[in-house]
């Protein structure tokens, strides 16, 4: 961790703006390579969904297919035939999600 220092005179009206320069990152578990979880960033994405996602590809094949919608935290993955809406873990709410996906290359 670490710190900025901003060392002046503020004003009415001063603002500070960060901005990260996130990417959509694969993460698998330790236990089995085939089951991952996606992030945007330091952010766990959660699937939208009722059922298991089994997910097709490799770890570049999947993130190539990964969008950001607009400047809204919504994110779409074509894979497999299908098109699944993610959205940040923390604001799930009420819904049926999942936040790991299988990937099963058999054909």
């Amino acid at each position: 961790m670490s710190y900025v220092t901003i060392d002046r005179k503020w004003k009415n009206g001063d603002k500070i703006e960060i901005r990260f320069n996130y990417h959509f990152q694969v993460k698998s578990m330790p236990d089995n390579p085939n089951v991952i979880a996606l992030f945007y960033g330091p952010v766990l994405l959660a699937f939208q969904v009722n059922e298991e996602v089994i997910l097709k590809g490799n770890d570049a094949d999947i993130l190539k297919n990964i969008s950001k919608q607009g400047n809204s935290m919504s994110f779409t993955l074509k894979n497999n035939g299908k098109e699944y809406t993610l959205m940040p873990f923390y604001k799930v709410s009420n819904a049926s999600y999942g936040v790991y996906a299988t990937i099963r290359n058999e054909y």
